[in-house]
């Protein structure tokens, strides 16, 4: 990697700053991520155009936030799969990739494979969320 890339900068400038997370049965899916993360959510609705839960990650300056909406026509459809946008795939960084495995799949959770090297993390773990969703748990992180 280059080490001169404005990306690599530890900063606010090109880093993730809020995601999307989208839901066939969003309620079911932010009980997911509560019990496996300790997620918290409130209804943003009010503030979109679709039915909308915000997703706070963390407290203070630690983790990004985002939303978390009903996976619908605007962002699948059955006529064109070609062109549905989704787009949910999130790396997560947690102190035991084994214990939160563990609850994950207690929770609706599938493995996606075996331990993986995901630089720059010793290792990760690919899962599906109860939704389908495509996950990666890092573990190692020095965030």
């Amino acid at each position: 990697m280059n080490s001169t890339h404005p990306g690599t900068a530890r900063n606010a400038h090109n880093r993730v700053t809020r995601f999307i997370l989208l839901a066939d049965e969003p309620r079911i899916l932010a009980d997911f991520y509560a019990r496996v993360f300790g997620w918290t959510f409130e209804d943003w609705s009010e503030y979109s155009t679709v039915p909308c839960l915000g997703v706070r990650t963390g407290s203070g300056t630690s983790g990004v936030d985002g939303v978390l909406i009903p996976r619908h026509d605007l962002f699948k459809t059955q006529s064109e799969p070609e062109d549905a946008i989704d787009f949910s795939h999130l790396m997560i960084a947690v102190e035991s990739i084994q214990e939160t495995m563990r609850i994950a799949i207690r929770n609706g959770a599938v493995p996606d494979g075996d331990l993986v090297d995901v630089e720059p993390f010793p290792r990760g773990q690919r899962l599906r969320d109860p939704d389908g969703n495509g996950l990666i748990l890092v573990e190692g992180a020095d965030l």
